[in-house]
């Protein structure tokens, strides 16, 4: 058996990663490793699955469950044990999150990251 590697890039767009998809399946690609974002998993996991693909996703959005396997924590695992550091730990009353759509998340680059976490604004 001959391995041959497809190399794809979805570029952490929805639409990119529809085409990418599609042309993976008809590559007759046995595997992929990905999508990294969820919201491009959301659509390119389907076509990955009705194409016999076997998928290795790491992303961590709720609705992409039951699509191949993950190592990645999803977010209902997070968001409790997130919750109860900032408020039992921090003892914050109060937090901030902002969040731009202007560039695309990357690679988990911090310096390319479009949502940056704030400190608690206040504290008890």
């Amino acid at each position: 058996m001959k391995l041959r590697l497809l190399r794809a890039d979805d570029q952490a767009s929805a639409a990119k990663g529809v085409t990418v998809a599609q042309q993976m399946v008809a590559q007759h690609a046995f595997g992929v490793v990905g999508p990294f974002n969820s919201s491009v998993g959301l659509k390119s996991l389907p076509i990955y699955r009705s194409g016999g693909v076997s998928i290795l996703r790491l992303t961590s959005a709720s609705p992409t469950q039951g699509y191949g396997v993950t190592d990645q924590p999803m977010d209902v695992q997070v968001a409790p044990v997130e919750a109860r550091e900032i408020t039992q730990v921090l003892h914050a009353s109060r937090v901030a999150m902002i969040s731009t759509t202007r560039r695309p998340i990357r690679r988990g680059s911090p310096a390319s990251c479009g949502t940056c976490w704030l400190p608690p604004v206040t504290r008890r």
